[in-house]
């Protein structure tokens, strides 16, 4: 689906594993409500748009979401058009198999 990735840098976090403090990038996508393409699973079918603002831990060499995570955004591999079992919604934009870390405490590194 069309959509829009923003990004701003917030102050860190102490991870298990790593020296010291590290940035947090949070990256927004937000998705307008359309029409599924020949791509999707129910073409010609209205899908609900969604914001989706997941996080992901920053390092020195990456300070931005650029690279691999915007290059797959770009070329739609992020999201797609689909049932959420989590939310219990049909034809919604739901993630596409590439992971993001979605809090900003906890989880499997910290």
């Amino acid at each position: 689906p069309h959509g829009t990735m923003t990004h701003s840098l917030h102050s860190g976090h102490t991870n298990r594993g790593t020296r010291g403090r590290q940035g947090v990038i949070c990256i927004e996508y937000s998705f307008r409500s359309g029409t599924q393409g020949q791509q999707f699973p129910r073409p010609g079918l209205p899908y609900s748009g969604t914001p989706a603002p997941p996080t992901c831990p920053s390092t020195r060499s990456e300070g931005t979401p650029t690279g691999r995570g915007e290059k797959a955004f770009e070329c739609k591999l992020t999201f797609t058009v689909g049932d959420s079992i989590t939310f219990g919604a049909r034809d919604t934009v739901v993630w596409n198999n590439v992971h993001h870390k979605t809090s900003m405490h906890g989880g499997p590194q910290a």
